[in-house]
């Protein structure tokens, strides 16, 4: 099956400012939120509604790629504070993260 010309655009277009934009989410995601989600976590959410905006992406060509990409990531990781925080399901100010622990022999 081969790959939609769309998607080999999204892709490579992803990798050029995968980085930068991991840099940006790590600088602004919450210390209360990285005890729920990792940046990968939200490099993926933050890929996938790349995916459902590539007309949004396509358009405007005089606005720099990365500013696009920065609009959809910030929107999203809050999309994930909604989600994680706002939800009553757990008190996310509570979580504790165990991934210091190790693990007896």
């Amino acid at each position: 099956m081969a790959e939609s010309p769309e998607n080999l655009w999204l892709a490579e277009l992803w990798l050029e400012h995968r980085e930068r934009i991991a840099r940006l989410l790590v600088l602004r995601m919450p210390a209360v939120l990285q005890r729920r989600l990792s940046v990968e976590d939200l490099l993926q959410e933050t890929y996938l509604a790349c995916g459902r905006r590539v007309a949004f992406l396509q358009a405007e060509p005089a606005v720099p790629m990365y500013v696009k990409l920065r609009r959809i990531a910030l929107q999203t990781l809050t999309d994930m504070e909604r989600h994680h925080l706002a939800a009553a399901k757990r008190d996310a100010m509570k979580a504790v993260s165990y991934t210091h622990l190790t693990l007896p022999t």
